[in-house]
């Protein structure tokens, strides 16, 4: 019986005495270019072949080409011969072709970064060396994965252009570290409150500078947001805390009865609070030391005024600011006339609310002090009883509107804050 090898050689030898043939019956069946880290590439490449061809002649990728190796489907090497681009290959019998070289001609380096180009016949895997970053691609890949440690990336026949990075230089390490840093601390202020509009406007802009590969540009801008979101924490808490010296400053002319020109005060407090709503800070910083100085040259009704008239203007400033909460809690009612429930009339059901609700602590406490005050509070209360800045205090009262636990009335320039009806347990 004759061998396969035999045969081969049997059919080498009659066709000695026949002439020459090219053949161009290959077709492509797999690409995979495997690169290194200085930029060399090995090729495998694989067509499937007709066997009646005497040879068959094949353009390659990316000569100049070293460590060609040519087999057949068994592993059997097949001569050949290179000219240029194109390598011919005596394939006779030959139903499968395996091409394996190294080339460094498919690869460009600019800089840091690196680009590869092949205009591919078939199915492309190309397989990136260690570390490496991929920043572009021409073609979107039909898949990306990982072996071995290293990147590859699938493509269908085309033009491929792929741009990476080995190793990410520092800066482009600092710039990612920056990134990180503000956008840590602009998620953890904001989630507080704080209104960081400008500052995550910036991040933004980073991380597309990032994206683009424009690291130094990306590291700067990522700093100035962080500053920009650090500035605009500063001026709320300076903001929150002139608020809060305005607010003493009104209840102390209240007690002392120094009501002549308080209106301006209050009208001026009422401003700054609206304004460190608005996320306008700097503004209500100003505006509240104005009500801080209003307060303070405000003067006591010289003897024989209509003293009628200033007592009621001391019950509705009483009623205004904290000290007036033993008047407020037999008039608590809401714009639309109707009086809030009290504990005689419902009881609040606290275990429903938080079984539905995932609270942190302090929404816990607060919505139990809100419980046993008949289910309803004013926010002074609640900054008096748990000492919370006025925007700690704010934030609280915004989770729990946003929750539908709690509803807000304004009355004068007090919240009245309610525990939500459905909450309520009617008694018998």
């Amino acid at each position: 019986m004759l061998t396969k090898r035999t045969l081969l050689v049997t059919l080498l030898i009659a066709t000695l005495a026949l002439p020459t043939v090219y053949g161009q019956e290959t077709t492509p069946t797999s690409l995979d270019i495997t690169v290194y880290s200085d930029g060399t590439a090995k090729t495998v490449y694989d067509l499937e072949a007709d066997p009646t061809e005497v040879r068959v002649s094949v353009e390659l990728f990316g000569p100049p080409y070293s460590n060609l190796v040519i087999r057949d489907e068994d592993g059997n090497p097949l001569g050949y011969a290179v000219d240029g681009a194109n390598v011919t290959i005596d394939s006779i019998g030959a139903l499968e072709l395996n091409i394996q070289y190294i080339t460094s001609s498919l690869t460009a380096k600019y800089g840091s970064l690196w680009e590869l180009n092949v205009s591919a016949p078939t199915e492309t895997r190309i397989i990136l060396p260690s570390g490496a970053s991929i920043v572009d691609f021409l073609m979107l890949p039909i898949n990306i994965g990982v072996v071995d440690g290293k990147t590859y990336l699938d493509f269908e026949a085309g033009e491929l252009s792929l741009y990476y990075l080995l190793g990410l230089p520092s800066i482009a390490v600092d710039a990612d570290e920056a990134i990180n840093t503000a956008d840590e601390y602009i998620t953890d202020m904001a989630g507080d409150g704080y209104q960081l509009e400008s500052a995550e406007s910036m991040l933004s802009q980073a991380e597309t500078l990032y994206t683009q590969g424009s690291y130094l540009e990306a590291k700067n801008q990522a700093e100035a947001a962080l500053r920009s979101a650090q500035d605009t924490v500063d001026d709320a808490d300076n903001a929150e805390n002139a608020i809060l010296r305005a607010e003493t400053a009104i209840n102390e002319a209240v007690a002392e009865e120094r009501t002549v020109n308080l209106a301006a005060a209050e009208t001026a407090y009422a401003s700054s609070v609206d304004l460190f709503d608005e996320g306008n800070y700097v503004e209500a910083e100003n505006v509240a030391n104005q009500a801080y100085q209003l307060a303070l040259q405000a003067e006591t009704e010289p003897s024989g005024g209509n003293t009628m008239l200033y007592a009621g203007l001391l019950v509705l400033l009483l009623a205004a600011g904290g000290g007036g909460y033993m008047y407020m809690q037999k008039n608590k009612m809401g714009d639309d006339g109707i009086v809030p429930h009290t504990k005689q009339q419902a009881e609040i059901d606290l275990d429903k609310i938080l079984n539905e609700h995932d609270l942190k602590l302090e929404d816990r406490e607060v919505l139990r002090f809100i419980a046993d005050s008949q289910g309803e509070v004013f926010a002074s209360e609640i900054r008096d009883r748990f000492e919370m800045p006025r925007s700690t205090t704010w934030r609280l009262i915004q989770r729990l509107k946003d929750l539908e636990i709690i509803e807000e009335v304004k009355i004068g320039n007090q919240s009245l804050l309610r525990i939500d009806a459905r909450y309520h347990r009617e008694v018998e």
